[in-house]
């Protein structure tokens, strides 16, 4: 009786290392999507934005209340643009934008992916409020701006 208990407790303990052993062996969720399936798709539904980084940013000039980030992912190999709103009553801007172009010198975007920043009464949101726009391949240049309603506005460098 009493090597029979012992041989079930080292059964037990065999079977919960191998347990462990094997929940370390499974590999990470892979992301969703890659590259051009990932155009127009929401970095945070999707998981992307887990483990992205800035690759380019500028603090709005006009009044320096907004941050734009032009954000990648390598998971999903996808870029987009981010925005936090800084302090209420700024000045609005009405869109955040990211562009995708052919090439570096390209005059027009191929692609923009968009998100108004303002309600129907142009009231910004709250300070410390995420914006971003839906991802595109990172396989394309591409570039975070904010706009106004002329199309005038900061962006960052082409990446």
């Amino acid at each position: 009786m009493r090597k029979r208990r012992h041989l079930v407790a080292v059964t037990l303990a065999l079977l919960a290392a191998l347990t462990v052993l094997g929940a370390n062996l499974v590999p990470a969720s892979a992301a969703p999507c890659s590259g051009s399936s990932c155009n127009g798709r929401d970095p945070h539904t999707t998981g992307c934005d887990v483990g992205a980084r800035t690759i380019d940013e500028f603090t709005s000039p006009a009044d320096g209340y907004m941050r734009v980030e032009l954000r990648y992912s390598s998971a999903c190999y996808a870029a987009w643009a981010r925005a936090t709103v800084g302090a209420p009553g700024m000045p609005p801007h009405p869109w955040l934008l990211l562009y995708a172009y052919r090439s570096s010198t390209a005059s027009s975007p191929d692609v923009s992916y968009w998100k108004k920043m303002t309600n129907d009464t142009n009231n910004t949101p709250p300070s410390g409020t995420y914006i971003w726009t839906p991802m595109h391949s990172f396989g394309s240049w591409v570039q975070a701006c904010i706009k106004d309603i002329y199309e005038v506005g900061p962006c960052t460098a082409r990446h």
